[in-house]
C-alpha cells in the first residue's frame, strides 16, 4: 500500500494483473481518482486483469476470466486504456501449482516474462 501510495498519482493509467479479489484495484482507484470524486483532479484509469471473476467495482474495469499471457488480452488492454499506455503497473500474480515443479516453474517464467513485455509497452504503449 505504501509503494502504491508513492507510485500511482491522479491522471495515471494503471493495470493491476492477477486482480482478483480487487483490494489492490480498490486503492488504484481512490489514488487516481479514477471515480471522478475530486472533481478539481485529473481522473486516472484502473484496468485488472485475473484468471477469476472480479465483483464490479466503481472507478475500475475489469477484464475477468482473462489470461494476461494471451495476446488478446493485450488487445484489449490496448483499447481500454487512453493512449494505450500504462503508467504503473501491479502483479499479484500467481501460477497455479499443478504439482510438476518444472512445468510450475515454466508457468511462473511466463508470466513473469509477459510483466517483462508490459513494462516495454509501458515505454511504448502497450504491444
Amino acid at each position: 500500500m505504501v509503494i502504491m501510495s508513492e507510485t500511482a498519482q491522479q491522471r495515471d493509467n494503471v493495470i493491476d494483473c492477477g486482480a482478483a479479489p480487487g483490494a489492490w484495484s480498490q486503492i488504484a482507484v481512490q489514488r487516481v481518482n479514477s471515480t471522478g470524486a475530486n472533481a478539481e483532479l485529473p481522473r486516472g484509469t484502473v484496468i485488472g486483469i485475473d484468471l477469476l471473476n472480479i465483483a464490479p467495482l466503481d472507478g475500475a474495469h475489469f477484464l475477468s476470466s482473462h489470461d494476461i499471457t494471451d495476446p488478446f488480452t493485450h488487445a484489449r488492454l490496448q483499447d481500454l486504456l487512453p493512449s494505450a499506455k500504462a503508467d504503473v503497473i501491479l502483479s499479484d500474480m500467481a501460477p497455479n501449482a499443478s504439482g510438476c515443479k518444472d512445468m510450475d516453474k515454466e508457468k511462473l517464467i511466463t508470466m513473469c516474462l509477459t510483466l517483462i513485455d508490459l513494462t516495454k509497452g509501458k515505454q511504448e504503449g502497450i504491444s
